[in-house]
Parts: structure tokens; sequence; C-alpha cells
């Protein structure tokens, strides 16, 4: 039921102020372009969910309130050992308003359940075993600090999901029901191997 999306891999570092990233977090640890084509595509992203809270911006402007997108792409980590920046590929996903296709055809507004069930299909169809939603500590600043979780396997955590900050959704000037989650498929794989 989602749709792809397809994103530059570039964003511009006001997304980290954005989503309150404090200064000394990792997710600020950048590889800055030498020529830019504009401020907001001034380093390569080392996350999706900027990208896709973008896109989720422009629907909401435009009206499409009920949106279900992923993307599957390379994040980029500046290396202090190398020039070259350390490459992952990870797959992130939105829902924002309402879950159209709710019990008995009845929209409803998405909740956390919803997210939280898409991430245990995805481990699902990949046969990762023992799947655990954990309360993050600390809680990452651009989710709820109640309605969040870390994903573990085997005590690794291979990504979060939960509701956007309200702080964050009222910056952002967009719906506050916004669900996401980001996972590290080259920590999945791993797992999934070990099941061969």
């Amino acid at each position: 039921g989602y749709f792809e999306v397809v994103n530059y891999s570039f964003i511009g570092e006001k997304w980290f102020d954005d989503l309150l990233i404090p200064a000394n977090d990792t997710l600020r640890n950048v590889v800055k372009l030498l020529n830019p084509i504009s401020e907001d595509m001034a380093v390569l992203r080392t996350f999706l969910l900027p990208s896709l809270l973008e896109n989720a911006r422009n629907n909401f402007n435009y009206k499409v309130q009920d949106i279900k997108i992923f993307e599957i792409r390379r994040v980029y980590n500046a290396n202090s050992e190398s020039s070259l920046p350390e490459e992952r590929r990870h797959v992130a996903g939105l829902i924002m308003g309402e879950n159209a296709f709710a019990y008995n055809f009845r929209p409803r507004p998405f909740d956390f359940f919803d997210i939280k069930g898409d991430v245990e299909g995805i481990c699902e169809l990949m046969a990762v075993p023992d799947v655990r939603f954990m309360r993050p500590d600390p809680v990452p600043p651009f989710l709820h600090p109640g309605i969040c979780a870390e994903i573990r396997v085997q005590d690794h955590v291979i990504g979060l999901t939960g509701k956007l900050n309200p702080l964050v959704a009222d910056s952002l000037k967009i719906d506050e029901n916004i669900y996401l989650f980001e996972l590290d498929l080259e920590l999945l794989n791993q797992y999934v191997a070990t099941l061969q």
C-alpha cells in the first residue's frame, strides 16, 4: 500500500535544526559538497527521513493529506579514516493522515500500530527472527517522546519508528498525524544471512 519515492541524495543542513538534532549527534556527521546547487542541497544525507518529510510537506501543501510513501537509497556518513564517506543502504517509510483501509473500510487516523505492523511485515518478508520494539534511550528529538521505539534484532539496533514530534510538525507546518520508520538494510541482511 506504499508508493515509492526517489529523492536526491542531497539535503540542506537546515533540516538538522528543523528536526531538533543536537550539534554533537552523529546524524550531523555530513559530507559537504564543494559546489552545491543551492543551500537546500549542500550536504549528502545521513538518513532518509528529511527527504520523506519534504515529500509529505509538498503533498500536504497540495491538500493531499493521506499518504503512505517509502524510499530505499544510500545514506552517507563522513569517515575520519578515509576521504570517502561510509555508504549504507537504508529503507524508510512515512504515513500521514487517515488509513482508508481500516476495519469495515471506515477511515480512521493512522496510529503507531499501523507503522509498527508495516515494519514487522518487512522483517517477516526478509525472515528476520526475534524483532523487538523497545523504548529508545535517548529518544530521537524528532520523534514523539511517548510514541516511539528502537527496532532491535539480537540486541542490535537496526532502526527506529514512531510518531513525528508535534513541535517538529508545527515548525514544518504539516499534519501532526505522521508516523515514520527507518531501517538499516545492511544490518537486516546480516540477520537474514544467519538463517541460511
